[in-house]
């Protein structure tokens, strides 16, 4: 069972690391997800605020990645399952299986 989970996270932090720039071009709901991030603690203050100040989508996101990387894996398995309930039309199309159990 403890192989099984660690497998299922790693697959998660793939997901989003393999996914990097279509994410930025895609995502549109960047502040809905980095809201929940925040939170839950997983993004600074002041992080926050430079994801809102971007402009464009694109420029919220490559901040907000920004934020994963210096967080960490926890940080990127909160932001897969904040990607997977504010965007799951572009999680399907990207091609990961919703499971209601994840």
């Amino acid at each position: 069972m403890y192989y099984n989970l660690w497998n299922i996270k790693k697959k998660n932090l793939l997901f989003v690391d393999d996914r990097f720039a279509v994410l930025v071009q895609r995502v549109t709901s960047v502040m809905a997800i980095a809201d929940e991030l925040k939170n839950k603690g997983m993004i600074h203050n002041e992080k926050y605020s430079e994801i809102r100040a971007e402009q464009t989508s694109q420029g919220k996101m490559r901040k907000l990645f920004e934020a994963l990387n210096a967080g960490g894996d926890r940080v990127k398995k909160d932001f897969y399952y904040a990607l997977r309930n504010h965007e799951p039309y572009l999680f399907r199309e990207l091609g990961k299986r919703i499971y209601s159990w994840c």
